[in-house]
């Protein structure tokens, strides 16, 4: 099969002719690097991904882009040649996939200024994303060059993912497709504590536990919850509340886990918590990071601190690795929750130790209270 799709590939090349520069071709995100580089702009190489090597495993995936670049900007430091930093070109294969992903990017900056970028769509079709490093007026530039581009942009094919001319092989695809695209999963536990602090500030702790009941791995958005009276009144909201772990395997639980200090008189004993989560069927498997000697303790001052060793057996370079460690009463009901960020490049192999602190849990989460914990590493991951 691979054979003659090849075949087939050579004898249309033979027909076109020789010349890739024709005005009327589609432009693919080499075309649009090149018009950048042109532009006389500071950029160095590229990375033109392919669906085995997108880094977010997504490309080809309905509503996700079909292509997508990576480029280095020379005036940005940077750390690993295979990972340039500076900006991005992704193309889709409709605008309305372009316009909710820059949606998606901006409010992904907008809840976390670390993730911060520009981004700009380019065609309706495209979406051009520069780092925040660099400057606004700066990414006007590149925007510019690319809007004054001439051709369309080629929103036909997406890289690395051949031709399949057997009907019933797609056919069986897309069944196993629908099937894999229900998420499975139940509310478990969940609660509301509220405390005053030493200071006389007004705390509240949500927890809320989303078990995985199928057979595949699910994936934790930002999610929401809302806080009710016994009448069914609102009294507060919450929203952009991480998913810890991000991927639950089946038979796991993740958790929204929420402390946060609160201007309004609840009665926990007479509030109803509505949980809101985002549960998807997850893109990718759980990642393979081996955590040893994983203890918590006392804090010195206040609180409690974790500490233990994490090594990557990924068999790749990764870095922004979250460890997540929950703690659990004698009843196996979860109390607390603390979390760390590894923002180092973990080489294959590397092993390195961590620790983590926590200073405003409630006041009955002690050391003695804990009789049990559970600790997980991944690394962080987007999915729509």
């Amino acid at each position: 099969m691979k054979k003659s799709v090849m075949l087939v590939m050579l004898f249309l090349v033979l027909l076109s002719g020789c010349s890739s520069t024709n005005v009327d071709d589609p432009l693919s995100t080499v075309d649009l690097f090149m018009i950048i580089k042109d532009a006389g702009l500071p950029v160095g190489m590229y990375v033109d991904y392919t669906k085995d090597t997108d880094p977010n495993n997504v490309m080809g995936l309905t509503g996700q882009y079909i292509a997508k670049l990576s480029f280095e900007v020379t005036t940005i430091n940077q750390y690993d040649p295979e990972k340039p930093i500076g900006g991005s070109i992704e193309i889709f294969a409709n605008a309305k996939d372009a316009a909710r992903r820059k949606t998606y990017v901006d409010g992904l900056g907008a809840s976390s200024p670390m993730l911060a970028e520009r981004s700009y769509v380019i065609q309706d079709v495209a979406l051009l994303r520069m780092d925040k490093n660099v400057s606004a007026s700066e990414a006007e530039k590149y925007y510019d060059a690319l809007v004054g581009a001439k051709g369309s942009i080629n929103t036909e094919h997406t890289r690395g993912i051949e031709a399949e001319t057997t009907t019933n092989a797609v056919v069986d695809m897309i069944k196993e497709t629908e099937k894999k695209k229900t998420a499975t999963y139940d509310i478990g536990y969940y609660s509301c504590k509220t405390w005053t602090s030493s200071t006389g500030s007004k705390w509240m702790q949500t927890i809320i536990e989303v078990q995985n009941t199928g057979d595949t791995a699910l994936y934790l958005g930002t999610g929401s919850y809302d806080i009710e009276d016994m009448n069914g009144q609102l009294l507060l909201n919450r929203s952009m509340i991480s998913g810890m772990p991000q991927i639950i395997s089946p038979g796991k639980s993740g958790y929204y886990y929420d402390e946060t200090m609160i201007d309004v008189n609840l009665e926990p004993g007479n509030v109803n918590v509505i949980p809101r989560p985002k549960v998807l069927v997850s893109d990718v498997e759980k990642p393979n990071f081996i955590l040893s000697g994983v203890e918590v303790k006392a804090g010195k001052h206040i609180g409690i601190e974790g500490s233990g060793q994490i090594e990557n057996a990924t068999g790749e370079v990764k870095s922004y690795i979250y460890i997540v460690i929950m703690l659990y009463n004698e009843e196996l009901l979860p109390i607390g929750q603390m979390f760390t960020i590894i923002t180092d490049d973990l080489g294959p192999g590397e092993k390195i130790g961590f620790g983590v602190s926590s200073y405003s849990m409630p006041p009955g989460v002690t050391i003695s209270e804990i009789k049990y914990i559970d600790a997980i590493a991944y690394d962080h991951h987007i999915q729509f």
